[in-house]
């Protein structure tokens, strides 16, 4: 057969790191955003990774607000300020999607290592056709593809399991999902009718906080590793089952 096949792996690792660049791009070129509630009382900064970092509270709340409506209306802040950031991230990847080329980067050595002990391997092998290492390949393309759908649709989908959290003090107390939501966020009523607005930010901050450092969130990578994308990230490591896959071996 020919070698035409080992083209045809470098266009599978390009097109895998067009769309890595342009996740990662999108995500590097999100800073700190800020949201606030309807009544402009509350205002919520998540970090440039989408973390919590405070929670203030005007010092005039109480002319607009009632203190059992406070915790509905640190959710809407938190919530436009999640939508602030989703807006970020989808406008700067359409803009990368948008572009006529994306640069390749070098094939990692490790990649290069691969290469050449499928080539290795193969050497000499008769097994298999050019057309049937093509149809493979054009399966792995569409796993990517599918991969990235997927990735794509989990990172939107609400995760079912809570996860509680409480202040130093404990007047205030949180409930957030899997998929960082605010499911519930409750005061002391005794203590929110005297306390400071300074506290009360403070003390939800660190109530939120607490909830989101027990969510036991998944990440980015583990979500890839469940997905068909992650079976073709294995493949890249492992030449032997690469070139079981591609029927390059007897």
């Amino acid at each position: 057969m020919s070698e035409d096949w080992a083209e045809d792996v470098a266009r599978l690792h390009d097109e895998v790191d067009k769309t890595a660049q342009r996740f990662e791009d999108a995500a590097n070129h999100i800073g700190p955003v800020t949201g606030a509630d309807s009544a402009g009382r509350i205002t919520v900064t998540l970090d440039e990774e989408g973390v919590l970092q405070d929670v203030k509270v005007d010092s005039s709340w109480r002319k607009s607000l009632e203190p059992t409506m406070l915790g509905a209306s640190v959710q809407e802040a938190l919530q436009a300020a999640a939508a602030q950031r989703t807006e970020m991230w989808a406008t700067r990847y359409a803009e990368e999607s948008a572009q006529l080329e994306t640069p390749n980067r070098p094939m990692p050595a490790s990649a290069q290592q691969v290469a050449t002990r499928l080539s290795e391997l193969t050497q000499g092998s008769s097994t298999g056709s050019d057309t049937a290492v093509l149809e493979e390949l054009l399966r792995m393309l569409q796993a990517i593809n599918d991969g990235i759908e997927q990735v794509s649709s989990e990172l939107g989908t609400q995760r079912v399991s809570d996860f509680a959290g409480r202040s130093s003090s404990g007047h205030v107390r949180a409930t957030v999902v899997g998929s960082g939501a605010v499911q519930d966020l409750t005061y002391d009523q005794r203590w929110i009718e005297k306390a400071h607005h300074f506290n009360i930010g403070r003390e939800t901050t660190e109530a939120l906080q607490d909830a989101y450092r027990k969510m036991a969130g998944r990440t980015v990578q583990d979500m890839i590793d469940a997905s068909p994308l992650g079976e073709i990230q294995a493949l890249a490591r492992d030449p032997q089952a690469l070139a079981e896959r591609l029927r390059l071996l007897e």
